[in-house]
């Protein structure tokens, strides 16, 4: 027969263990007739109850000790689980640290995310043993999976628990909020300008075409001025190559770059005689 005998542990004041020791101690016991096993078993037992002042390992034959003082002496131990308990004590901890969230999330075609996925809060105080809470620099979220997004969604996911049960968490979930817009091409045409002293060049063609992917709500407000496209002939030797790259000088600021597509990328170039750049 086997019974739970509580476990408790006092500490010094303003002290935490590292590690969370077990609730009960699990005893099996033998004895001769069932009679005084189901007696036991009917029994509430008090606490094992140890004192720790400092790093501390209680071995199998003091935990016998302790709970042979519970039973009966016709009683026999045959067994204890666990077998060893181990109190290393440390400094309780509180810090306030940014949760971040582990999302898989696809939209349909023609949409795509208006931004990071926000969650509310995003950050979470946790308390803890000093030298755990240290390490920890972030926590995060168990893993969000959407798939074909075509709307904007929330709801509520749980934040992923550390290994050390000694850690608490402010809050054991959070709220998400994915808003996603549609998108579609805008083409506009840009002159080129030269970044060069060099004034006798001219370049074909003389203006480049960017297709640019953006949210229907921001189509009607880009215009060609919010782009500056150029060459840049002091960074190569207009007499070793025969075609110039075309660099985008400027953009929106909530524009990526991924975003901007340049047609043609390069240009042809020739240099003008004196006749050809008075005319």
């Amino acid at each position: 027969m086997t019974v739970a005998i509580p476990l408790e542990v006092q500490l010094p004041p303003n002290k935490i263990l590292l590690e969370k020791p077990p609730q009960n101690i699990n005893v099996t016991l033998k004895a001769n007739g069932w009679t005084l096993l189901r007696k036991i078993a009917r029994r509430k037992f008090e606490p094992i109850s140890f004192s720790i002042l400092n790093e501390t390992e209680v071995n199998y034959q003091a935990l016998k000790n302790q709970i042979e003082r519970k039973i009966y002496n016709k009683i026999e131990i045959s067994a204890i689980s666990p077998t060893t308990l181990s109190f290393v004590i440390d400094e309780p901890l509180s810090k306030n640290v940014p949760i971040i969230l582990d999302a898989k999330i696809s939209t349909v075609s023609q949409f795509r995310l208006s931004n990071e996925v926000q969650l509310l809060p995003n950050t979470i105080d946790i308390t803890g043993p000093a030298s755990l809470i240290n390490q920890i620099e972030y926590i995060k979220t168990n893993p969000l999976a959407i798939d074909n997004l075509r709307q904007t969604k929330h709801g509520e996911i749980e934040l992923l628990a550390t290994q050390n049960n000694q850690i608490e968490f402010s809050t054991s979930k959070v709220n998400y909020i994915v808003t996603v817009e549609q998108i579609t091409e805008k083409i506009l045409e840009i002159p080129i300008t030269l970044d060069s002293i060099i004034n006798n060049i001219k370049i074909v063609p003389a203006n480049t075409k960017l297709t640019c992917t953006v949210s229907l709500s921001r189509f009607n407000n880009l215009k060609a001025s919010d782009f500056e496209v150029s060459i840049d002939t002091q960074k190569v030797d207009i007499n070793q190559i025969e075609k110039l790259p075309i660099i985008l000088r400027k953009s929106p600021k909530w524009m990526s770059n991924k975003d901007i597509k340049i047609t043609p990328q390069i240009v042809s170039f020739f240099i003008l005689t004196k006749k050809e750049k008075d005319e």
